[in-house]
């Protein structure tokens, strides 16, 4: 075999290696940002956390953590917001049109307001 040959198997594996690992990075991030709330939630508050899904957060909270799980679909743009139902979403980064995000609400223990929110957690981040 001719070096050219050589190099150019080594430079496919290269750019293979790379697609399937950032792949996997981004099926594994879901289940991070969860345990990144739930983790939040603990450091700030001793109460019990539950996750619920979209629109399932009950009026009367006292006492208990919820985590919404909410699902967006990004509009684009340069900085990469969303509106989905009542929400203006500011992703922490950069997101191309169409990409479905998973966020988490942590809402508030001590109180019932139902825009509450005392952190929101997507893409690797709490803001």
């Amino acid at each position: 075999m001719d070096r050219t040959a050589i190099r150019t198997i080594i430079a496919i594996i290269i750019v293979m290696v790379f697609a399937f690992g950032n792949m996997s990075m981004a099926k594994a991030s879901t289940k991070s940002d969860l345990s990144l709330a739930k983790n939040w939630a603990k450091s700030q508050y001793s109460e019990p956390i539950k996750v619920v899904s979209q629109g399932k957060v009950p009026t009367s909270r006292q006492g208990t953590v919820y985590i919404e799980k909410v699902k967006t679909k990004s509009d684009g743009g340069r900085n990469g917001h969303t509106i989905k139902g009542n929400y203006y979403v500011k992703y922490p980064k950069k997101v191309k049109k169409g990409k479905k995000v998973t966020m988490y609400f942590v809402y508030n223990p001590y109180t019932d307001y139902c825009d509450d929110i005392v952190a929101v957690v997507c893409l690797g981040k709490v803001k």
